[in-house]
């Protein structure tokens, strides 16, 4: 569980190849897939706005690769984001965040299913995926760079709401997920 990769992403990954750590002291390191991992929240810094109330920390080794190593590694390698990792891939290419969502269902634990997301093109291709983020990307806070490919919708009576919940580069092999497909088994 050192620097936030827990032994989940590490079978979940294993399942695809070998599995290499980047430690903060590697510049740059040749891989097939950067998968860019879960965790705390981004800091509100980094997409130019003040912190919220419900900001919580960030994970000081994922905001340093953010920070200093990331933009080596998106003109030339295959990136996969998951939740916090989706949520940077957005930022980086300069789209922000909603700080705390505070209508977004959560799952009731890390196995469990939420909500259903849609396919953006195809809104009757549903399926069910588990939450775990308190920040999300509505549709107006997703980077120009990135075409939607999965959302959730909600409606009551005051509003319409609809969250990014997977997206592709519009150029680059750069891929997220706001969900956690690594208790599934499956991606």
């Amino acid at each position: 569980n050192m620097f936030g990769v827990t032994g989940n992403y590490m079978e979940f990954a294993n399942r695809y190849g070998d599995v290499r750590i980047i430690m903060p002291h590697e510049e740059h390191v040749e891989v097939d897939l950067l998968l860019l991992p879960g965790g705390l929240d981004i800091n509100p810094k980094t997409f130019k706005e003040i912190p919220g109330y419900k900001t919580s920390n960030t994970d000081i080794f994922k905001q340093f690769f953010f920070d200093e190593r990331l933009e080596k590694y998106v003109d030339n390698t295959p990136i996969f984001g998951i939740c916090l990792g989706f949520q940077m891939l957005n930022v980086f290419f300069e789209g922000t965040l909603v700080q705390n969502v505070n209508f977004h269902p959560q799952s009731s634990g890390r196995w469990s299913t939420a909500h259903e997301v849609a396919a953006f093109n195809d809104s009757k291709n549903k399926w069910e995926v588990n939450s775990h983020h308190h920040q999300c990307i509505k549709t107006r806070n997703l980077s120009k760079a990135l075409q939607p490919l999965a959302y959730h919708f909600e409606k009551d009576e005051k509003r319409e709401r609809s969250v990014i919940e997977a997206f592709i580069h519009r150029e680059l092999p750069i891929a997220g997920v706001q969900w956690h497909p690594k208790f599934f088994g499956t991606c």
